[in-house]
């Protein structure tokens, strides 16, 4: 990540440096000047400000108001947000992460909900029902809440309504809240899991959806293995393991769709 934001910060540098001054390496910023905002809300690519504790209103507006790319903006830095940089950065065209966030309100959440793009929130450890229920009901192309630990099945039933959806905090999962996660669309990341019963493996393998990843799974049963083989979904991601016979290297590794660590994707 950091070598993006430096090639991001090189970009800038070789576009509209001149009047301000600014470092290569953007995440090195700690202070931001509202000529450096102004400057910066003309920067082409994924915009990274990681070393941001603070910023005011008038940069927050700044800032939101270009469109970064596939990359978006990245706040990191950020622990806290007034109501005014909420509702300017809920309107950011793109990619918005503001993981540093560890607490927001639920009308805050409400605001952020009607993001466009994708949202990473990474920060927050847990969530009210009503936080949840908005951030389920809008049309978010993506949410990452991978610092929340524990939902309550409820909760997991109306996030599962989000198309692209990482709750990779989460280490264990009922079965009520399996069953609604392998009946949604999109992608799915739950790398916080490090084991699974054979059920919940059978009921998760019917998950349909684009991309499924396991990568806290250290170990598969013959019968886990069997049911991911013949899964309904596309791509399986399954980077952590770490123990396998050879029968199930085979029966995983003759899956195209499906990504082992390095020592079983080839000949032992």
């Amino acid at each position: 990540m950091r070598g993006v934001a430096a090639i991001a910060a090189v970009v800038l540098m070789a576009g509209v440096v001149g009047a301000v001054d600014l470092p290569h390496d953007l995440n090195t910023l700690t202070e931001l000047t509202d000529a450096q905002a102004e400057a910066l809300a003309k920067h082409k690519g994924g915009l990274y400000l990681g070393g941001l504790t603070t910023i005011t209103d008038a940069q927050a507006k700044l800032l939101s108001q270009h469109d970064y790319g596939c990359y978006g903006l990245h706040l990191n830095g950020l622990t806290s947000l007034t109501d005014a940089q909420v509702d300017v950065l809920a309107k950011h065209k793109g990619p918005l992460q503001l993981n540093g966030v560890t607490s927001l309100t639920d009308a805050q959440v409400d605001v952020l909900a009607k993001h466009k793009g994708d949202l990473r929130l990474n920060g927050l450890t847990s969530l009210t029902d009503v936080q949840v229920e908005a951030l389920a009901k809008r049309d978010l192309e993506g949410l990452s809440l991978d610092g929340v630990k524990s939902l309550t099945d409820t909760q997991v039933e109306s996030l599962a309504r989000v198309s692209r959806l990482s709750l990779n905090g989460l280490t264990a999962l009922t079965d009520a809240q399996t069953d609604a996660l392998a009946k949604k669309a999109g992608f799915l990341c739950l790398d916080g899991l490090t084991s699974l019963t054979d059920a919940q493996v059978k009921v998760l393998s019917q998950f349909d959806g684009v991309l499924l990843s396991l990568n806290g799974l250290t170990s598969l049963t013959d019968t886990q293995v069997q049911a991911l083989v013949n899964r309904k979904g596309h791509r399986l991601h399954l980077l952590g393991l770490a123990t396998l016979t050879n029968s199930q290297v085979n029966a995983l590794r003759a899956d195209p769709f499906i990504s082992l660590p390095q020592r079983f994707r080839s000949g032992h």
